[in-house]
């Protein structure tokens, strides 16, 4: 009698690879639309295939897998995006970004990068998401609110809050 080899997905493992697969493409274009990183696609996707092993029970008899699969890759994008904003790694590209032309390091110029990076700290993720992809990025107004699906009045208000927040600094 041959044992067959342990699978967190039980016989049903092609069904899942089958969906992963197919899905992928989606996945991929959806993250790609809304963050300029092409890295994080990847992440998603794999964060996306571990939750659908674990989860692949109730996932092969739900009404629309598909549909639970691209839930699931919001969820989970929005989660690793969050993560990257806490951990400062949008606020350390913004600041390579400004490229400070003074070569010198003179305590103004080093208070002066103190305080924009304290400002920047002070905007909320979706401030500091929209500042990135507005004037770091090169993104128009209207590509902002397709990608994150708010309409062109949201980034502009958002953007509006968020300049404000800085130029209390400037003033």
């Amino acid at each position: 009698m041959a044992v067959e080899p342990y699978s967190p997905l039980g016989s049903d493992w092609s069904g899942a690879m089958e969906l992963a697969e197919r899905m992928k493409p989606k996945i991929t274009a959806y993250v790609r639309a809304k963050w300029p990183d092409p890295t994080v696609a990847d992440d998603v996707y794999q964060e996306v295939f571990v939750v659908l092993t674990k989860k692949w029970d109730r996932v092969k008899d739900h009404p629309n897998p598909d549909a639970w699969i691209m839930t699931t890759a919001k969820k989970v994008f929005w989660g690793i995006i969050r993560k990257e904003l806490q951990s400062n790694k949008v606020v350390a590209k913004l600041e390579q970004a400004q490229s400070f032309t003074s070569t010198q390091s003179s305590e103004s110029t080093i208070c002066d990068r103190l305080d924009v990076t304290r400002e920047l700290h002070k905007l909320t993720s979706r401030q500091l998401h929209m500042i990135y992809l507005h004037y770091f990025a090169d993104y128009s107004i209207e590509a902002i609110a397709r990608q994150l699906g708010v309409r062109n009045g949201t980034v502009k208000s958002t953007l509006h809050e968020a300049r404000n927040v800085l130029a209390r600094t400037f003033r």
